[in-house]
C-alpha cells in the first residue's frame, strides 16, 4: 500500500476524494493517486475517473469530454480545501475497476522514480 499523497507537507487522503467523487450520479467509478512534480517539488493529487456515459471515451465526444472533466473539476474545488483540488489532472478510463489499474499505476510510478532518481528505498 502506498503512503497517502501529500501536497506541500499536508496529507490528502485519497479516500476521501475518491468517495467524494463517487457522491456525483455521472462517475461510475473513481481512484486517486498523488503524482509527484518537480515544478512544485510536493505530489499532486490525480484522479482517475470512470463516467457513467462510456460515450464519453470516444474520439468523436473529445468536446464533450473535457466538458465533463472541467465540470467534475470545478465541483470538486467548490467541495475540498484548496490542498485537496485535483492539482495533478483527471483521466478518464474505460476500466471496469479503478482500483485494478491503480495497483498497476502505482507500479509504473515506482519503476519510474526508481528510473529517474535511482535505486531508492521507498516504505509503504
Amino acid at each position: 500500500m502506498m503512503p497517502p499523497p501529500h501536497f506541500s507537507r499536508i496529507i490528502v487522503p485519497p479516500a476521501e476524494l475518491e468517495a467524494l467523487l463517487l457522491e456525483r450520479p455521472d462517475i461510475s467509478d473513481s481512484g486517486v493517486i498523488g503524482i509527484f512534480s518537480d515544478a512544485e517539488a510536493t505530489e499532486l493529487p490525480r484522479a482517475y475517473i470512470v463516467p457513467r456515459d462510456p460515450t464519453l471515451l470516444e474520439d468523436a465526444k473529445r468536446g464533450a469530454a473535457a466538458a465533463f472533466v472541467n465540470d467534475v473539476d470545478a465541483w470538486v474545488k467548490s467541495k475540498v480545501a484548496q490542498h485537496k483540488f485535483l492539482r495533478g489532472g483527471m483521466l478518464l478510463s474505460s476500466q471496469a475497476s479503478v482500483m485494478v489499474w491503480l495497483a498497476h499505476i502505482n507500479v509504473l510510478a515506482h519503476n519510474w522514480f526508481a528510473s529517474k532518481y535511482g535505486n531508492m528505498q521507498v516504505s509503504y
